[in-house]
């Protein structure tokens, strides 16, 4: 078996901002942070709204990013697209 596999760590975007830690994180990844935005999935103030309109293409990108976490045969898609829809747009 190859070792083909990649280690993302998450970490709070706070972390980044301290000066005392930036460097550290930097050093440690070989400077290949990454910033993920929250990406709205309603306009502003629709979130909670029956008939709110989603940003189709900020939920596509959030459901491709969970099935690449976690398998297409252990997730339907309904249930994908449930998922970040609670998750407010925000990674986790």
């Amino acid at each position: 078996m190859g070792d083909n596999y990649r280690i993302i760590y998450i970490i709070p975007i706070a972390a980044l901002r301290e000066t005392a830690l930036k460097p550290t994180i930097e050093n440690e990844t070989n400077d290949q942070v990454v910033a993920m935005p929250v990406l709205k999935l309603f306009k502003k103030g629709e979130s909670h709204l029956a008939n709110a309109t989603q940003f189709t293409k900020n939920l596509n990108i959030l459901c491709e990013i969970l099935t690449k976490r976690i398998s297409n045969n252990l997730l339907e898609s309904l249930t994908a697209e449930k998922i970040v829809l609670n998750s407010g747009g925000v990674l986790r």
